[in-house]
This record gives C-alpha cells, structure tokens and sequence, in this order.
C-alpha cells in the first residue's frame, strides 16, 4: 500500500501513453521568455510532448532557485517560466537530476565544498575522477537526506510532470587494467569494518576484465571483494 502523500503525489504526477521527448541540458536551458518560445515551437514543431531539463549546472549549482541546492539564479526562475509556457502549449516538463552527481568542472562544487566528508572517494585517494567530476557517495545517510530534500523541493513547489533519476550508482572510470573503484570515504571504510572486520582499502583490486569480462559473476571474485560489492 501507498501512504497517502505519496499517492497524492504520484496522482498529481501522472502518467503519458507515450513519451516524445525534446531533452534540455543545462547549457541549452533558455535564458529569455523569446528563447524558451523558441525552444518549445521546436518541441511542438517535432511532435515533443515532453521535454526533459537537465537541472544540476556542470558548476554544480542549480539552474533555478532552490532553497535547499546552491543556485545563481537570483529571483529569476527559469524552470518556472519555462513549466509555464510549456503547460500552455500542452507539452509535459520534466526535471533531469543525475542523481549522486556534484560538478563537472574539476572542482567539489559548492555542497561538496562545504561538506566533503559526503564526497565519494576512489580506491586511488582521489575525489575527483580521472574526468574531473565529483560525486556525493551513495552510502552516506546525510548526503542521501539532502539530495532527498532537494528532490521533494522540486516535486512540490513545481507543477512538473514526472522526474528522471539518472546515475543512481557510484561513479565509475574505463582503465584499461586496474579500475578506479568507489567508494573508500572514511564513512563507508568504517560501517564496511563494523560490519565485517575488513578495512576495503585493504583488499586487492580485481583488475578490469576480472570485473567487467565476459562471464564474470559475483561468484567468480575473491569472498572479501564480494562482500564488499554487496555491502555496496
């Protein structure tokens, strides 16, 4: 059974027979109220009846005023404007939130900078990936809660039409022998501990076939890196 405020949520929400889907990252979010006519002429004119908006800045800020999620936008709300304007024409808005991402311009991003302990952190000591990115660890029960609050901000105060939760996984690198593995922040090192006495950043790497060849199963890696992949 569904507790009511979520089944009012999800009545809200809706569904669609059939999704034709104009997407938006954030460096094509319209600035003006002429761009984003212009943008959803172009959805109309292709038979869109969605479009998705990706809106988590490459920065690592929101691209509208968030109470909870650092932004810039001032009191200029562009997702706002933009639900508005796309109601109007009959085409659906949905929010694009790569789920545990936190910036792409080899920086923490602003969350991350002030609470870095929620950063997730690789098997070679480093936060940012080998592309520069930064991401929240999965793990952490606070860094869940606030991208939680973030997510219900969204769904509450704007009349959106459905939400897509992208990369909900730890991040992930394409080496071409012993991967970049997530995460060893001194959260997850610890509750793996309590759990099983073993410290994960203790254990052999498997290299990358062992892990991603043809074939590979759970089974076929060492118990302890098992362990550690369902503890995971």
């Amino acid at each position: 059974a569904v507790d009511p405020s979520t089944q009012e949520i999800l009545d809200r929400l809706g569904t669609s027979v059939e999704a034709r889907i104009l997407t938006l990252s954030t460096h094509d979010m319209p600035e003006s109220a002429f761009e984003m006519d212009m943008v959803i002429g172009v959805a109309k004119y292709i038979n869109a009846n969605m479009i998705f908006v990706e809106v988590l800045n490459d920065d690592g800020y929101m691209n509208y005023p968030s109470k909870v999620w650092p932004h810039r936008e001032g009191e200029n709300d562009r997702l706002q404007m933009l639900i508005d304007r796309a109601h109007a024409q009959g085409i659906q808005v949905v929010p694009w939130i790569k789920t545990f991402f936190a910036a792409a311009n080899g920086q923490l991003g602003p969350v991350l900078e002030q609470r870095p302990e929620w950063a997730a952190v690789g098997s070679d000591g480093n936060i940012l990936t080998s592309y520069g990115l930064a991401w929240f660890n999965p793990a952490h029960p606070e860094a869940r809660k606030f991208i939680q609050r973030a997510i219900l901000e969204l769904v509450t105060d704007y009349d959106i039409d459905g939400l897509q939760l992208d990369y909900i996984r730890y991040p992930n690198t394409y080496p071409e022998h012993i991967p970049t593995v997530y995460s060893y922040d001194d959260y997850s090192r610890r509750a793996f501990q309590k759990a099983t006495g073993l410290d994960p950043i203790d254990l052999p790497t498997p290299t990358f076939p062992q892990l991603t060849g043809a074939g590979v199963t759970l089974e076929s890696l060492p118990p302890e890196w098992q362990s550690w992949t369902i503890w995971r």
